[in-house]
């Protein structure tokens, strides 16, 4: 590398190839005359020499890059804006970049073709949509994306690192439910949030599907966020749950989070569906609104927590608090709860159609939760507070629960 430059390219599979051919032919320069006669009489010695040569891929070495807007006369690895970074590195085929953004809004739609680390800093301000269909590996930091159209963060397999990160403001652009998400993870996406704010968006906040998605995150925040009018439409007329929470896992999915604060959203604050899976501990879902539509008498949604349809959630060391109708709700699923407190909602535990096994008595409200100044409980409902012998050392015989089944999704 040339001193004075601020560019390394690392060397692509057409200098690996050269390389490794120079180094053949090195080798067998630095053979005794015998032992070319004896290359030549057995040919399967050399087949087997060559064998022993494997071309390995070197590791990528990103290429730093900064980000400068309204710089002229760039130096090298200096651009003005960073859709000029991104097709530069497009352009010569650089097998990673590490761009750092100086403050100021950059707009557009970036697309990430190569493994990229966008790295912000107070004030930096990326206006437009992060789309990452190719899965790969990708890392967001001290930044805000704001204002995008139809989805601002969106991506498929591959690993996803956010730190420091709000996304904000997201835009409905079209029909489609998915038009308005802030975060979207599928199809095998591997994701650690650290300190992440979504707020104010038009769509769903964090939307996560697929088998194989797996989130880790600390420190959520996700406030005011709204859901696409088509979606609260078809879940009102048809009872179809898609797209119509703040934080919504499905298929499968798998979510993880430690300190959280999800509050006055709309519809459901954490819905769990489709044999998902989530962990949250240490926390507070809180203010999640109803939706009437001009058409109903009633009003649906208004959830703070909602497993449906074979999920699972485990919740520790929560409080739920101020719903517009469930402060817990179980559809056809599990609950499972440690150390909380759910109160000020205009129902409690709310339970419908209970999986053989799951008694919501036992799993939601027999380890050290608290529940008050609730309404009653939905008509029909099973839930019952606890008979307090029941957790004495010898507990009466009418308090087996042997056959109990309290699934959970253990912290990973």
């Amino acid at each position: 590398m040339k001193a004075g430059l601020d560019v390394f390219l690392a060397p692509g599979r057409a200098e690996v190839g050269a390389m490794a051919r120079a180094i053949l032919v090195a080798l067998i320069a630095c053979l005794p005359a015998s032992g070319l006669a004896q290359q030549a009489a057995r040919p399967e010695l050399q087949t087997r020499q060559l064998k022993r040569l494997q071309v390995v891929s070197l590791p990528c070495v990103p290429t730093m890059i900064t980000v400068t807007p309204g710089i002229k006369d760039a130096p090298p690895g200096a651009f003005a804006s960073l859709a000029e970074a991104i097709h530069y590195s497009e352009a010569h085929a650089l097998c990673g970049v590490s761009i750092d953004v100086s403050p100021g809004s950059q707009t557009g739609e970036f697309l990430i073709t190569r493994s990229t680390t966008i790295r912000g800093h107070i004030g930096t301000v990326l206006a437009g949509s992060v789309l990452n269909p190719g899965g790969l590996d990708l890392v967001l930091e001290d930044l805000t994306v704001a204002s995008a159209p139809d989805t601002a963060i969106l991506q498929s397999h591959g690993h996803l690192t956010m730190r420091n990160v709000t996304v904000l403001n997201t835009r409905r652009q079209s029909a489609a439910l998915r038009s308005g998400t802030a975060v979207e993870l599928h199809s095998g996406v591997a994701a650690e949030l650290s300190a992440v704010t979504l707020k104010g968006n038009e769509g769903v906040a964090l939307y996560l599907d697929g088998k194989g998605t797996v989130v880790k995150a600390t420190e959520l925040t996700v406030k005011n966020n709204f859901i696409h009018p088509q979606a609260k439409e078809t879940f009102a007329k048809n009872g179809v749950a898609n797209r119509v929470a703040a934080v919504e896992v499905a298929g499968e999915a798998e979510l993880y989070v430690d300190r959280y604060d999800i509050s006055d959203n709309e519809m459901f604050g954490v819905l769990v569906r489709s044999r998902g899976a989530a962990h949250l501990r240490s926390g507070t879902i809180a203010g999640t609104r109803t939706y009437k539509p001009s058409w109903a008498t009633e009003t649906f949604g208004g959830d703070n927590v909602t497993s449906r349809g074979e999920a699972r959630i485990e919740l520790t060391a929560f409080a739920s608090v101020g719903a517009g109708r469930c402060g817990l709700q179980v559809w056809s699923a599990y609950l499972k709860t440690l150390v909380g407190e759910v109160h000020d909602n205009v129902l409690g535990v709310c339970s419908w159609q209970p999986l053989p096994g799951f008694d919501p008595a036992r799993c939601v409200l027999g380890n050290t939760v608290r529940v008050y100044n609730n309404g009653s409980n939905l008509p029909g409902s099973t839930v019952s507070v606890p008979d307090p012998a029941c957790s004495l050392p010898n507990p009466p015989p009418t308090c087996d629960s042997s056959g109990t089944t309290c699934p959970g999704v253990p912290w990973r």
